[in-house]
């Protein structure tokens, strides 16, 4: 059993913790408690595997932000669980950023809903724990959910999908509608946090976006970038289409209010027409037809652009070393990016490259070769092929003649 440590200045949310929640069900036990930040610092020196820790926010001597504060040093960190009340939504989001996995609030507290955080955090333990090699294909179950969803998003035929996908317990049924959700001004939101938390930003609004999803009997969450998520809101049967939309568009006004409650960020949700797995419109053809509807090209596209054109100096400049930088898969950025600007991610790079060649062999006395290398080409060969290429004349009769 995973030890557990509850950290709460009140007894009676203490007792009432420790009496009646199936820890074992989920592989927990209780055997610490702890009234404030302190004591609980103590606790996790003498029970240094302790695995999950309960944590109350507003409390006295140390509150639970500098309890997590001071989690942060060497040494491997439990799983967190943040309690607070309606009116600590600024600890929360702070919390957050210090990287809590869940929150729970205390008008919340009863043991169905502290039971769905036990089982996350459950699977979080085995993904990143000594017993992850329990888990088919010895990958992560959230990674390889992850996975799924983005492949029932770039399908056309999603049948084949769903035994993988009940494999891995990705809760998509029959019916489903998507939404695609949007953080309105991500780098001003993301300007509040430093380099060392940038990353809990988007990993808060997912967390968030999970935990409303979680209430519902069917639905997954797929985090293409960090400023944008798909919502799969899924049904056992079908429904009327407006009965389906209406539900859909309250789980994601919910959504949108708690992003706006505990990470301030604003939210924007646009909804997909209602399908049937192996019926109608498939749900790759509604996620094309969500993204084509947006204004202007996607954030994704546009910092993807940024990037080329700051870095094209690079050798290195590929698609997977930009997907990496993004935080998304190669292939969302290269579906997304061809879609969206009519031409490949390698493509655009090129074309970047001998812009900035031009410029340089206008208006330099450099040799051909020393601008190949200047804007990114690794030899003169290659640089002299795609120059020809776009342009339809070899670069030394671009540049008037090669220079000496």
């Amino acid at each position: 059993m995973r030890p557990v440590l509850i950290v709460d200045d009140e007894p009676l949310v203490r007792v009432t913790l420790r009496t009646t929640v199936p820890w074992e069900r989920h592989g927990f036990t209780c055997v610490s408690e702890a009234a404030n930040g302190e004591e609980a610092l103590a606790a996790l020196k003498a029970r240094p595997d302790t695995a999950l820790v309960i944590l109350d926010l507003a409390m006295p001597r140390m509150d639970g932000l500098e309890l997590l504060r001071r989690l942060g040093g060497e040494g491997p960190r439990p799983q967190v669980i943040v309690l607070s009340a309606h009116d600590e939504f600024p600890m929360v989001r702070e919390a957050f950023k210090l990287g809590v996995n869940d929150y729970l609030l205390k008008s919340e507290l009863d043991s169905g809903r502290l039971e769905e955080l036990l089982a996350a955090a459950a699977r979080r333990l085995d993904e990143t724990g000594p017993s992850a090699e329990r888990i088919p294909h010895e990958a992560p179950r959230a990674a390889m959910k992850q996975e799924l969803l983005a492949r029932l998003l770039a399908a056309d035929d999603p049948a084949a999908l769903k035994p993988q996908m009940d494999t891995w317990g990705v809760r998509v049924g029959p019916v489903l509608c998507l939404g695609l959700l949007t953080v309105c001004d991500f780098e001003l939101v993301a300007a509040r946090y430093d380099d060392s938390t940038r990353s809990a930003l988007p990993l808060g609004v997912l967390a968030i976006t999970e935990q409303v999803m979680s209430r519902l009997p069917l639905g997954e969450v797929l985090r293409v970038a960090d400023d944008e998520y798909v919502l799969v809101l899924s049904f056992a049967e079908r429904h009327s289409d407006s009965r389906i939309r209406e539900s859909c568009r309250a789980t994601a006004d919910d959504i949108v209010r708690a992003l706006g409650s505990y990470l301030n960020v604003t939210a924007e949700v646009s909804l997909s027409a209602v399908t049937e797995l192996g019926r109608g419109a498939s749900p790759a053809e509604l996620y094309r037809a969500l993204a084509s509807g947006r204004s202007g090209p996607s954030r994704l596209v546009v910092r993807a652009r940024e990037h080329v054109l700051k870095n094209y100096q690079d050798p290195g400049l590929h698609l997977p070393e930009v997907s990496r930088h993004l935080g998304v898969t190669p292939n969302h950025l290269s579906a997304l990016f061809s879609r969206e600007t009519g031409r490949s991610f390698r493509e655009y790079v090129a074309l970047v490259r001998i812009e900035a060649a031009k410029r340089l062999l206008a208006g330099s006395s450099l040799r051909v070769g020393e601008v190949g290398e200047r804007v990114g080409f690794l030899n003169i060969e290659h640089f002299s092929r795609v120059f020809k290429r776009l342009t339809g004349v070899p670069p030394h009769l671009f540049a008037g003649g090669p220079k000496p």
